[in-house]
């Protein structure tokens, strides 16, 4: 059987050579209705990509007997609530890190005022052989008077020779209000060491050289 083509639309015809030497009439009807089916399968495939004699076919209409649609593809409801929901856990990690940078930084700010006292501390120290009993004995400002936006004082009459600084200003984050970070004086001979501590600031929002809980 030599080889032959087929035509898009039409019906095939089979070629004589095909039936040469075919034993009975049976075997060439089997292989005629074979031909009829491969040109079914390809008719199919070249309407429903390029649509009646190479154009576009409009949905919904009938081509020859074929009811060609386009089917659009989409998200289901089920992959949209897994994305949200991944959305929603991703937010509340960044929001969480973030609130815990900005209490740092607040933090921060009582480390900054407490350096100053610490030399008066210090400095008094030296020349009287005790620490000062409170702000004024130092030579400084009282209390409520060294503050920042997120510190409302910085204390040193509470505890003979230990600076409070109180995170009670107007801004500061209500999970650090009252709160406070403890500065320690020990004289070793010449010189004034300090140990930073907190009775109730969590350990990720304190410096790095204090012990908190």
């Amino acid at each position: 059987c030599g080889p032959f083509f087929v035509s898009r639309l039409d019906p095939p015809t089979l070629p004589q050579a095909c039936t040469d030497g075919v034993a009975g009439s049976q075997s060439a009807a089997d292989l005629a209705r074979s031909m009829q089916v491969v040109h079914l399968a390809v008719t199919c495939s070249r309407v429903s990509r390029d649509g009646p004699q190479g154009t576009d076919a409009p949905n919904g209409t009938f081509i020859k007997g074929l009811n060609v649609k386009i089917v659009q593809k989409g998200f289901t409801l089920i992959e949209l609530m897994i994305v949200v929901a991944i959305i929603a856990i991703l937010a509340a990690i960044a929001i969480s890190q973030y609130q815990d940078y900005v209490i740092r930084s607040q933090v921060s700010e009582g480390s900054a005022l407490a350096d100053g006292v610490k030399s008066a501390m210090a400095e008094f120290q030296q020349n009287y052989g005790h620490f000062p009993a409170n702000n004024s004995s130092a030579g400084m400002a009282i209390a409520a008077s060294i503050k920042g936006l997120y510190v409302g004082s910085v204390d040193i009459g509470t505890t003979n020779g230990v600076i409070t600084t109180a995170f009670t200003g107007s801004k500061a984050q209500p999970k650090i209000a009252a709160d406070t970070l403890l500065y320690s004086a020990v004289t070793n001979g010449g010189s004034v060491e300090w140990h930073c501590k907190s009775n109730n600031l969590a350990q990720k929002w304190c410096p790095s050289s204090c012990k908190c809980v």
